[in-house]
């Protein structure tokens, strides 16, 4: 059976799972056994590689919950907040919104179900019209920033557990930081790219 990944599923869900499956044989050495003494074969890499592939989404699912610890001190996720001005000129907000309004995406008022419904109903008509392109790099970078965030967390709680070297415990709760800082960004990245493709595409 040949398989091919897109961009997401390798940025999103493999790069991560790897890092927790790397980062669990360097916590727990005697699992480096099971990759044999002179490292990966060809066969043990594709197999490291559907481990980590499985690992990814079980660490996407921790990542959700990160994904909203995250957003909510901030108001949300950004498609709400874009869709309330935040991170647009006033000129393309009113645009946008008009453009919404007037082809019934949305109402006068916008809960914040309603507005990811309506993102979602954005990019599908971006994503058609050919020029998702940068758009999808972005939400796989955030992807992969998101789930890198969860592997780190579980990483940094793991050390912290099972050794006493505070060291490594500091580096990993710092790479998690900046890891979460770029979640951040990236996801800012995603929601104003989405707003200013899709106005691009309706423009005169």
């Amino acid at each position: 059976m040949n398989v091919s990944f897109e961009f997401y599923e390798y940025a999103g869900i493999i790069v991560p799972g790897s890092v927790l499956a790397f980062g669990a044989m360097w916590l727990l050495p005697e699992l480096q056994a099971y990759l044999g003494p002179d490292g990966f074969t060809f066969g043990e890499l594709g197999l490291f590689v559907v481990i980590s592939y499985a690992l990814g989404q079980l660490v996407q699912g921790v990542g959700n919950t990160v994904e909203t610890l995250l957003w909510w001190p901030f108001g949300g996720l950004p498609s709400k907040r874009v869709l309330d001005g935040e991170s647009l000129t006033s000129e393309q907000h009113a645009r946008f919104v008009g453009i919404l309004r007037e082809d019934g995406v949305i109402g006068e008022t916008v809960s914040r179900t309603e507005a990811r419904a309506a993102m979602r109903e954005v990019y599908a008509r971006v994503a058609a019209s050919g020029h998702s392109n940068r758009i999808d790099k972005f939400n796989g970078i955030y992807g992969m920033m998101r789930g890198l965030s969860a592997s780190l967390i579980i990483l940094t709680v793991v050390c912290a557990v099972s050794t006493s070297d505070w060291i490594a415990v500091s580096l990993l709760a710092f790479a998690t930081f900046i890891s979460l800082r770029r979640t951040h960004r990236f996801g800012w990245h995603y929601g104003r790219e989405l707003a200013v493709v899709f106005l691009a595409t309706r423009a005169p």
